[in-house]
């Protein structure tokens, strides 16, 4: 089973990346940094599992690119850190960081050997993580469901089925279904629905 992160006050998640945006790339981020930023309660120290299990440092507490990248573009990082890190809860849920604590529950209680108390704090603090993410450019992005498809290799997003009509009247549909990594940027995807314009719907000269 996943060790999903929690803490015992999941309010302290927001200063706790407002400061990693602040403090610059440290070579190590462990408990002692934490307690230099501020953070010297004993509970603190789960903050740093939050931190690793994100991917802003690997698991001995050196930053990673996503570190970097959180403090260029924080509220696109996180969204794009929680995708990853909690990749078994989105495939159960797409929307998962929209859910309401009650279904949060229950899949972490599903999926953890911990009693209730620890349990809720894993909802707390996604919760709290989540609301540190801008989500929105996923919604805008991913295409509705389909059957038939053609593949890349990655995680898919599919696009509605396409009717051209030709000039004596008959149709082709169409069904694409393109694979991108779960990391895929909105440059990934305008590269794509601009070439499949160019090939597939725009008239040929």
């Amino acid at each position: 089973m996943t060790a999903y992160p929690y803490v015992a006050s999941p309010d302290k998640i927001p200063a706790l990346f407002k400061k990693i945006g602040e403090i610059g790339i440290p070579k190590k981020f462990t408990n002692a940094t934490l307690k230099s930023i501020g953070f010297t309660s004993s509970n603190d120290a789960r903050l740093v599992n939050v931190v690793k299990f994100l991917g802003l440092t690997d698991q001995s507490g050196v930053p990673t690119p996503l570190w970097t990248e959180f403090r260029k573009h924080p509220k696109i990082a996180i969204a794009k850190a929680v995708r990853t890190a909690y990749s078994d809860l989105f495939e159960h849920y797409a929307d998962a960081n929209e859910r309401d604590a009650e279904a949060l529950r229950t899949y972490f209680s599903a999926n953890s050997n911990l009693g209730s108390l620890a349990v809720g704090q894993m909802v707390q603090t996604f919760k709290a993580i989540c609301r540190l993410g801008d989500f929105s450019d996923h919604k805008k992005l991913v295409p509705e469901p389909m059957q038939e498809t053609s593949s890349l290799h990655g995680t898919s997003a599919r696009q509605p089925p396409k009717i051209m009509a030709g000039a004596d009247g008959w149709t082709v549909n169409i069904n694409i279904q393109l694979q991108l990594p779960a990391d895929a940027t909105a440059e990934t995807y305008d590269r794509f629905f601009e070439a499949m314009r160019k090939h597939l719907i725009a008239p040929a000269d």
